[in-house]
């Protein structure tokens, strides 16, 4: 240990460039921080303060008070957010968390992948519950979640949820005049279930079905299939 009031109590090759931190096993553990820990694995890495590594493999933190429970190959760049388990995660924000599954990536803050796989998250205080293959894209994501189902996709929408299903879309990309008087995303739309529907607008719903389509304001699409409401306010 190279740092002042900082301790390596077992493994083999771990060291510790920051001040009061502690490695207590696995090989090849590297420290920089200060009062950060890693307790176990092998070639972890832990650059912020007041951070944590309790095992896995090629774990890797730059941030302050972050946590990295298990597993391999996750990064975190961000402060106080958590990976708990699973293989290859990332997180690029603050106060984010990831629960398990693999291959997630999450950038934003306050926001959350449950569980799943394959699933990528762009967004403040939104979340992905589980499911595999879901997309959260675009800067304008906020309080949005995707619940589960499999190939869902959220582009450019605040509180708007896709509670299930396959290959459902809400995208506000291209929408113009939407309750705060801009353009480029959408508010309080939701696709609850089926497949292959799509929302463009505000304040719209599809219940369910295939290939529905609601590109209005405050319209909604009850199931079936192939059914279109383009006008506002319509059903």
């Amino acid at each position: 240990a190279d740092g002042d009031w900082s301790t390596v109590t077992g493994g083999n090759s771990n060291r510790i460039q920051g001040d009061k931190s502690t490695i207590t096993g696995g090989g090849y553990n590297s420290i920089i921080g200060d009062s950060s820990a890693i307790t176990g694995g092998m070639y972890n890495t832990v650059y912020g303060e007041h951070s944590a590594v309790m095992g896995g493999t090629l774990q890797y933190i730059v941030g302050d008070a972050s946590f990295i429970g298990g597993g391999q190959e996750h990064r975190i760049e961000g402060d106080y957010s958590k990976i708990s388990g699973g293989s290859r995660m990332t997180i690029h924000g603050s106060y984010s968390a990831i629960g398990g599954g693999r291959d997630h990536k999450l950038i934003g803050d306050w926001s959350n992948i449950l569980g799943g796989t394959d699933n990528y998250l762009e967004g403040h205080y939104c979340a992905i519950s589980g499911g595999v293959y879901h997309s959260m894209v675009g800067s304008n994501n906020y309080a949005s979640t995707i619940v589960s189902g499999s190939g869902n996709f959220l582009r450019e929408a605040t509180h708007s949820v896709i509670t299930g299903g396959e290959a459902n879309t809400i995208d506000g990309s291209s929408y113009s005049g939407n309750d705060d008087g801009e353009d480029g995303y959408v508010q309080h739309s939701t696709i609850s279930g089926g497949s292959n529907n799509l929302i463009f607008g505000d304040k719209n719903t599809i219940i369910g079905g295939q290939y529905q389509q609601a590109s209005g304001q405050g319209s909604t699409v009850n199931g079936g299939k192939y059914n279109t409401a383009n006008g506002d306010f319509s059903a």
